[in-house]
């Protein structure tokens, strides 16, 4: 039970908030090691997240493992080290180390317990350029405050991408979107009106494909994301990044397991998932359960800006807008005049702007 039931919270909390769980009673038991770590053939430092959960099931903490040893090994037993940067977070040196594709990596680890951790080899495969990302004007259902079922309009982004090769592929794709937008009101006399950018990334959606059974490798149409008309993001430019991984079979079918756990335990009352078997395993001790994966990706990316004059005004309305802003209201919120004021804005011009 403790270990089944752990996987997806455990595998998704080193990034993204605390998750609590409503249990009928306390369990308990030792706290199990979370391995979070990729490397790629982008030049760039790779990140590896070493934590423990928490003892007991009603919450998954996010226990960092400080002091660690981390480093990876490839192929040729090359070795490089990885440097503790932040509590239970290690980086490598990008100007000593850089992945390849084709070449085989393994991660390391020994706890300050003395527990020694290794992952499987990983190879890193290759990964064709995407082909091209585009929008199209779409709805989705949603249910208003009122139980009404109503159409929610905006861009839904796809993506085309493939060798054309035939062979099995696998992939995974993550994406980073940042928009300039414009507080609404205007007091009187007011001249000072920044513009403001915010960016923001997908957290616990996992989006993942493979071509294998298909004639070739090629994906057509693959849903990317989802930008609704009526908020801010579309009020005058926004630009999408997305980033597209090359996963070996092994690294695929972890991660589509973690999917299928995401979509099917509504209930943490429902019977226990299968584990999740991954990659990392201790060397001394096969029966401790070791949560996450140490993935090797190859990775392209590509990106797209959106104009507000390319999105058609209907349905749904022209884009853009602050609900909570109401012209005349005498307690609008500040940032109503200002964008700056809000959390998570700059008014720096992004570089790739």
């Amino acid at each position: 039970m403790k270990q089944a039931t752990l996987w997806i919270g455990c595998l998704m909390l080193l990034s993204t908030c605390v998750e609590r769980l409503e249990l009928d009673e306390s369990l308990s038991g030792e706290p199990l090691l979370v391995v979070d770590g990729i490397i790629t053939n982008a030049n760039e430092p790779y990140v590896v997240k070493l934590a423990y959960t928490s003892s007991s099931l009603q919450t998954y903490e996010a226990n960092p493992l400080s002091d660690a040893q981390v480093y990876i090994t490839d192929q040729e037993e090359n070795r490089t080290d990885l440097t503790e940067v932040d509590a239970g977070e290690y980086e490598t040196d990008p100007n000593f180390f850089q992945g390849n594709s084709g070449k085989s990596y393994r991660l390391h680890i020994i706890a300050p317990n003395g527990r020694t951790y290794a992952s499987l080899p990983e190879t890193m495969p290759d990964v064709p350029s995407i082909d091209n990302i585009y929008f199209e004007l779409d709805s989705r259902p949603y249910e208003s405050s009122i139980g009404t079922i109503l159409d929610e309009w905006g861009l839904q982004f796809y993506l085309n991408t493939g060798s054309g090769e035939n062979k099995n592929a696998y992939y995974r794709w993550s994406w980073t979107e940042t928009y300039e937008f414009t507080a609404p009101l205007v007091r009187p006399g007011q001249f000072n009106i920044p513009t403001c950018y915010q960016s923001g990334t997908q957290t616990r959606y996992l989006n993942i494909a493979s071509t294998q059974g298909l004639s070739r490798d090629r994906i057509e149409r693959r849903k990317i994301n989802f930008v609704q008309k009526s908020g801010r993001k579309l009020q005058r430019r926004y630009s999408l990044l997305v980033k597209q991984y090359g996963l070996s079979e092994r690294a695929y079918n972890f991660w589509e397991n973690v999917q299928e756990q995401q979509e099917n335990s509504g209930s943490v009352f429902a019977p226990p998932p299968a584990p999740i078997p991954g990659n990392v395993y201790n060397v001394n001790d096969d029966t401790e359960p070791v949560l996450g994966y140490f993935q090797a990706s190859s990775v392209t990316e590509k990106r797209v800006f959106v104009s507000r004059s390319e999105i058609p005004p209907g349905p749904g309305g022209s884009p853009g807008g602050f609900g909570e802003c109401i012209d005349g209201d005498p307690e609008a919120s500040d940032y109503c005049f200002d964008c700056s004021l809000m959390i998570g804005v700059t008014t720096e011009t992004p570089s790739f702007w």
